[in-house]
């Protein structure tokens, strides 16, 4: 895993209440570290300025579906069904992580 990429991904992310933050290719940045999506926004851009990603592609709504409704649809969205298929895809994030990151390293653009 590229250093540089792991030193941005420590900053966005809370620090843990004890212990290090431990990150593997796997760890989920929008589930396991609960990057919020405005600070996922700004890891994007020095992403893309760092390591010359091209990310027109990227979408942060897809990652972060929630962030389209307002309070009054999201409630009503959790309150109707909050199990169903619908559901899960109107609130809950999708996965993002370091893996796909150094994925849009390797190919200079976001495809996911």
């Amino acid at each position: 895993m590229d250093g540089r990429l792991i030193e941005m991904v420590r900053e966005e992310a809370d620090s843990p209440l004890w212990g290090e933050l431990e990150l593997t290719e796997d760890t989920d940045l929008c589930i396991d570290l609960e990057i919020s999506d405005r600070a996922m926004s700004r890891l994007m851009r020095r992403f893309s300025e760092t390591f010359g990603v091209d990310i027109s592609d990227f979408d942060i709504d897809y990652y972060y579906p929630s962030r389209k409704l307002g309070l009054g649809r999201f409630l009503m969205t959790v309150f109707r069904s909050p199990f169903s298929a619908d559901a899960r895809d109107k609130i809950l994030e999708r996965p993002l992580t370091i893996k796909m990151m150094e994925a849009a390293i390797e190919t200079g653009r976001w495809t996911m």
